[in-house]
């Protein structure tokens, strides 16, 4: 059965569902994931400045992630993916129950 141009755009188009994105929802961190990411993002410079790569750029090419997103991360506005996350700890040469221990209580948790 020969397609028509029209059917053929539409599934370019994803007007079909066959091509079309997922719609995924937007999550929306809490204050308590906010506080969190900010208090990993400061553990994280701290560590890079005493360590070999003191350099922010340098860090990110070592690890394999953009200066931009490294800076992102070290401000607590990513939201990280786990890969990354373990990344950034061979990087820093810290076992990864080691670089997330007791990071709550670095910070005031809204109750």
């Amino acid at each position: 059965m020969p397609i028509s141009r029209l059917s053929l755009l539409n599934w370019k188009c994803g007007t079909l569902g066959v091509m079309s994105k997922r719609n995924y929802t937007t999550h929306t961190p809490t204050a308590e994931e906010l506080l969190l990411r900010s208090a990993l993002g400061r553990r994280i410079r701290r560590l890079r400045r005493v360590g070999e790569i003191a350099n922010q750029e340098s860090f990110a090419d070592a690890i394999g992630v953009s200066r931009v997103h490294m800076s992102k991360i070290e401000l607590g506005r990513a939201d990280l993916r786990f890969s990354t996350l373990l990344k950034i700890a061979q990087g820093l040469g810290q076992p990864l129950d080691e670089l997330l221990r007791d990071l709550a209580s670095e910070v005031p948790l809204p109750e």
